[in-house]
């Protein structure tokens, strides 16, 4: 996971494992719950959210 500022640059990067052997939609959707749970403790007023 990594937070870019409104230009573009880096402002923080974190990483999560999870046990297990997941399909593609469900690792994303994983992925994706903790970076909603990482801003929301960030207290950032607005994000936007990019998957690869």
């Amino acid at each position: 996971m990594c937070l870019r500022d409104e230009n573009g640059h880096f402002i923080a990067a974190k990483t999560a494992w999870f046990h297990g052997l997941a399909q593609p939609q469900e690792a994303e959707a994983r992925g994706l719950k903790e970076v909603i749970l990482w801003l929301g403790n960030g207290g950032l007023a607005e994000v936007s959210i990019e998957l690869d």
